[in-house]
């Protein structure tokens, strides 16, 4: 895949902000989900199953104006709830329903379609070997969707469960929207070499467009710069995975949630230097434009 990029820099290019920044369309949407309820209802309660967002400076702004983020195994009764971005199980939204809550479905539609068509296998009889991480929302959602799923984490992970794909008849391999797509196509790989001729096997293409592109932009754009600044929340796995795919390209790779956080990094840079920013998914582009104009 190919990002619009010549490959060179201008000498008087020392900033460049990443083409595919700002919110995916499914963050940007709950997001509005939100901000359009609380506006039109000031001081009424909004409550939200979770982080809508892995952000926290989105976290604080919505919470501000009368978002409230469900804590523990307390739902409110009677109350306005907003499913965040990565959806939820069935059994979650029973509960919620159970207790009398209006509920605003935020589920980014792209993972809802994946969700769709993961049931669907399930109901022609392939188990699912899920490529996420356990903790990650999307990962419980679809856990608690399908009654056979096995996790793995990693290549590792699913090395070690060799007997369960040699016992399995059917096997349907699917991934968290936001994992690294070059590791589930190795995932793919290794399913494929140690199944039998008469196992079945199908592999569901779940990994999210904003997620690929992101990835190969840093790829391509990373060993041209002498810095590079990656901008999200330090529980966002796409943005994670940014800053890693970014240190194996250039030497000098900076996380940072916010302007302040950046701010800090001021002194260490040189008037020479070239500077790349991007972000994950959940990172607002005023946020990105605001580092950009820092060290303008």
């Amino acid at each position: 895949m190919t990002v619009p990029f010549n490959g060179s820099i201008s000498r008087t290019q020392r900033v460049s902000l990443c083409v595919y920044s700002g919110f995916c369309t499914g963050v940007e949407r709950a997001v509005r989900l939100a901000e359009g309820y609380l506006r039109e209802r000031p001081g009424q309660e909004l409550y939200v199953t979770g982080d809508i967002v892995h952000n926290a400076g989105v976290m604080r702004r919505l919470t501000s104006i009368g978002l409230k983020r469900i804590e523990g195994d307390a739902p409110p009764v009677g109350k306005t709830v907003l499913v965040q971005a990565h959806g939820i199980s069935p059994s979650v939204e029973e509960v919620l329903v159970k207790n009398h809550n209006r509920i605003i479905n935020g589920t980014c539609p792209i993972l809802k379609a994946n969700f769709d068509r993961f049931r669907l296998a399930e109901e022609q009889g392939f188990r699912s070997f899920l490529f996420g991480d356990r903790a990650h929302p999307e990962v419980e959602a679809i856990q608690g969707l399908l009654r056979d799923v096995v996790v793995f984490r990693d290549l590792e992970e699913l090395s070690g469960l060799r007997n369960r794909v040699l016992t399995t008849d059917k096997i349907a391999l699917i991934a968290q929207s936001t994992k690294p797509v070059d590791e589930y196509r190795r995932s793919a790989k290794m399913l494929v070499e140690q199944l039998k001729p008469q196992q079945l096997f199908q592999m569901h293409f779940s990994i999210c467009a904003a997620t690929i592109l992101r990835e190969e932009e840093i790829k391509e754009k990373a060993p041209l710069f002498s810095t590079v600044f990656i901008v999200g929340g330090k529980h966002s796995a796409n943005t994670k995975k940014l800053v890693l795919l970014a240190r194996e390209q250039c030497p000098r790779v900076h996380w940072v949630e916010d302007v302040e956080e950046a701010r800090g990094y001021l002194a260490l840079i040189q008037k020479s230097d070239t500077i790349l920013i991007g972000g994950g998914a959940s990172t607002p582009l005023q946020d990105i434009k605001a580092i950009e104009a820092l060290f303008l």
